[in-house]
């Protein structure tokens, strides 16, 4: 056995303790990784870290996870592993299959349907990302704490979705204050989603994890406080000799959302979408949308608001493959060329709506009854409403 691994369970229960709380706290999760290296190893590591090496990187923080993982299993067997460092009780365990919920239990924030959090493609990795609206009256702000991790991508905001699903349900099932900490199968995660449960899918939601922990956002607005926070704060996985679950820690713009019901249901759908924009261009129709028989925006406000880092002709070319591919669910994209705006058309049949008729001499009302048509067309507004009657039938 491996001189460091005998050296460790040597230590005292509560070091032990304080360590592995430690690596649950990933910005400290580096320097605690750095513990299960040899000093050769470790200085092998900051001389890497000087030339930017990333495959030696990558192998010493591979050989630093295979003796956690071995000394993890080593303190199982031993009956000497630590508590959680937050009790049990601040955990709920996961919920019913989401599968079996209702349409209505897939949830998301507005916050995040609205503001490009999320990268579209695994490349856009810069150290720091600025964004702000057309008038500066909102700025955000995108920052990852390890370029070799990366920043967190619409694939992976899946996850997130699925923490805000549960909270959700565990609010409506009055289950009293939302749990900062969550607990979930990774099994019943793929199963609910719709992804593969092989082991390359396993690593895949790890991988997510690490990238959602390791994405910052500041957010800017005009009147309000600026909002630091990490998109995840923590996770740590569980021992458990069935199955993988894993432990999360939320962060606090995501609980006040959920408490505030700042949340809006998405279409199950939406989990299916493959291309990024396509994910994207769905979260922007549900929130300014909604409920709407007909939302427009225009190619420059669609290209800014999405977030895409693309040249406005790349961009262009993305969008024209997204519409050819047919319709989001629960909406019809249209292109109106001679306004060069993208019409949306919401294809919900229980949209509350007028009588075509009805509709068509409210319209007519409309112009009619404005200030400037009633100094233009001189004809007093009794005569001007029969007409418009005439014109509905």
């Amino acid at each position: 056995m491996d001189s460091l691994l005998q050296q460790f369970l040597q230590l005292p229960k509560e070091q032990r303790q304080s360590y592995l709380r430690l690596l649950n706290q990933h910005p400290q999760r580096e320097t605690a990784l750095h513990i299960l290296l040899t000093l050769p190893e470790q200085i092998s590591w900051l001389l890497a870290k000087e030339k930017q090496d990333g495959a030696q990187l990558q192998f010493l923080r591979q050989k630093a996870e295979q003796r956690l993982a071995l000394l993890l299993r080593l303190l199982v067997f031993r009956k000497t592993m630590p508590e959680p460092s937050v009790p049990v009780q601040s955990a709920i365990s996961p919920q019913p299959p989401l599968e079996a919920f209702e349409t209505r239990f897939w949830k998301s924030d507005s916050f995040s349907l609205e503001l490009p959090l999320f990268a579209l493609s695994g490349q856009d990795t810069p150290e720091i990302w600025q964004w702000q609206n057309r008038d500066g009256s909102r700025q955000l702000s995108i920052q990852v704490t390890d370029p070799l991790i990366g920043r967190a991508t619409v694939y992976d905001r899946e996850l997130l979705v699925y923490f805000c699903s549960q909270l959700c349900q565990s609010q409506v099932n009055g289950s009293g204050a939302l749990p900062n900490r969550l607990r979930f199968s990774v099994a019943d995660f793929l199963r609910d989603t719709g992804r593969d449960q092989g082991g390359r899918s396993y690593r895949a939601v790890e991988k997510s994890l690490q990238r959602l922990c390791n994405t910052e956002f500041a957010y800017r607005q005009q009147g309000l406080a600026e909002v630091e926070q990490r998109l995840l704060v923590s996770w740590f996985k569980l021992a458990s000799a069935e199955e993988q679950k894993i432990e999360v820690e939320l962060s606090a713009w995501l609980l006040e959302a959920v408490q505030q019901r700042q949340v809006l249901s998405l279409h199950p759908g939406y989990l299916q979408l493959r291309k990024p924009l396509a994910k994207r261009l769905y979260e922007m129709v549900r929130k300014h949308c909604g409920r709407q028989r007909e939302w427009r925006i225009g190619i420059d406000a669609l290209h800014l608001k999405s977030g895409s880092q693309a040249s406005r002709r790349e961009f262009r070319r993305m969008l024209r493959t997204v519409l050819a591919e047919g319709p989001l669910p629960g909406y019809q994209l249209l292109w109106d060329a001679s306004r060069d705006q993208l019409q949306v058309l919401n294809r919900d049949p229980l949209l509350p709506g007028f009588h075509p008729r009805l509709k068509s001499g409210r319209m007519i009302w409309r112009r009619e009854n404005n200030h400037a048509s009633c100094q233009s067309h001189g004809t007093p507004p009794t005569l001007r409403r029969e007409i418009i009657r005439k014109k509905s039938r």
